[in-house]
C-alpha cells in the first residue's frame, strides 16, 4: 500500500476517471467547507487514515482490515452478520474482536444482525486499502444465499444478495 498524504488522495480522486455518479456526488460535498480556514476533506481523510493505520498496529487489526476491505464495495447498510462471520476465513472470536475494534475505531457499526458502514468510509477504504480479489467476494456472496433453487426459502438471504452484488457491480471493472 502507498501511503498518500489527504490532500495527494483528494486530488487523485478528483482526477479519477472510475468515479461513479454517487462517488462524484460525495466528492462535490466533500469539498464543501464548514468555514475557511477549515478543510474538511483533508481532515475526514485523515481520521480516517489514521484510524486505518492504528488498526494495522492493533491486536486482530489485519482480520479487521481484511473485513473493512470487503465492506468497502458492499452496500453500506445492513451487511448482514451471519455473513461476516461466513466469508472471515477465521474462527467466530477472532470475527467478534475484529468487528469491535472497526467499532471502536467508529469505521462500522455493529448492531444485532447486521453491520453497517459509512459511504464516506468506504470510499476512503477502497482508495487506501484496495481489495485485492473482488471475485473471491463475489462467489462468497453467491455462496451465502446458497442454492438457487431454494430462492424462495432462502429469499431473506438472496434479497442481501441481489443488493450487495448491485453495489458490487458498480466495481466491475475491478473484476476483469
Amino acid at each position: 500500500n502507498r501511503r498518500q498524504t489527504p490532500a495527494q488522495l483528494i486530488e487523485e480522486l478528483q482526477s479519477s476517471e472510475r468515479l461513479s455518479g454517487e462517488e462524484e456526488a460525495l466528492m462535490d460535498l466533500l469539498q464543501e467547507t464548514p468555514e475557511q480556514d477549515v478543510v474538511y476533506t483533508e481532515s475526514v481523510v485523515q481520521v480516517l487514515s489514521t484510524n486505518l493505520d492504528a488498526l494495522e498496529k492493533a491486536a486482530y487489526g489485519q482480520q479487521a482490515l481484511s473485513l473493512l476491505r470487503r465492506f468497502a464495495y458492499l452496500d453500506p447498510q445492513g451487511i448482514p452478520e451471519d455473513w461476516v462471520f461466513a466469508f472471515a476465513d477465521v474462527d467466530q472470536k477472532r470475527v467478534r474482536a475484529a468487528l469491535s475494534l472497526l467499532e471502536q475505531h467508529s469505521l462500522v457499526q455493529w448492531q444485532p444482525k447486521q453491520v453497517q458502514v459509512h459511504a464516506v468510509t468506504q470510499h476512503v477504504v477502497r482508495h487506501l486499502q484496495p481489495q485485492s480479489d473482488l471475485k473471491q467476494l463475489v462467489a462468497s456472496l453467491i455462496a451465502y444465499g446458497g442454492d438457487e433453487r431454494d430462492a424462495a426459502v432462502n429469499a431473506t438471504r438472496w434479497a442481501a444478495v441481489l443488493l450487495h452484488c448491485g453495489a458490487l457491480y458498480k466495481y466491475r471493472a475491478c473484476l476483469d
